[in-house]
Order: C-alpha cells, then structure tokens, then sequence
C-alpha cells in the first residue's frame, strides 16, 4: 500500500490558529507520541487496513483526530 503523497506546510501557508505552524517536525513529534500510545494498547481512532502502530499514529495525526498545541516558547531568563 502506498499513501499519496503530502505536503504538509508549504511555502507560504497560513498557519492553523489553532495549532500554530504545522511543520513536518510537529507532523513526526506528535506520531511518535501517539505512536507510542497505540503500542501500549489505546484503541485507533481511524480505520486502515494496516496495524502499524506508527502508520495509523501518522494517520491519524494528518486525520486531525489527534488534539495537539504548539505553545509558544517561555521568556529567556537574564
């Protein structure tokens, strides 16, 4: 099975207000962290025929049924 493929922040795009930028290292952090979860037993939240933990994780993760934010970083200390 090959999935299409995605671009996932082009040059230029607006960024998700409610997410911030979406960028592919935010795309795989996420994945990962989900990934991880569905390893340890958290039921999928999409159908595939594939029962890769890290391929319904980025699934899901592109499916936007995974809720993430991007916060914003805390003031540098002097």
């Amino acid at each position: 099975m090959t999935l299409p493929f995605i671009m996932v922040s082009p040059p230029g795009a607006p960024s998700n207000p409610r997410n911030g930028p979406l960028t592919p290292f935010h795309v795989a952090s996420v994945a990962f962290q989900r990934a991880r979860q569905l390893k340890n037993g958290a039921r999928p939240r999409v159908d595939s025929a594939s029962r890769s933990p890290t391929r319904l994780a980025l699934l899901e993760v592109l499916a936007d049924t995974v809720p993430w934010t991007v916060l914003a970083l805390p003031p540098a200390a002097e």
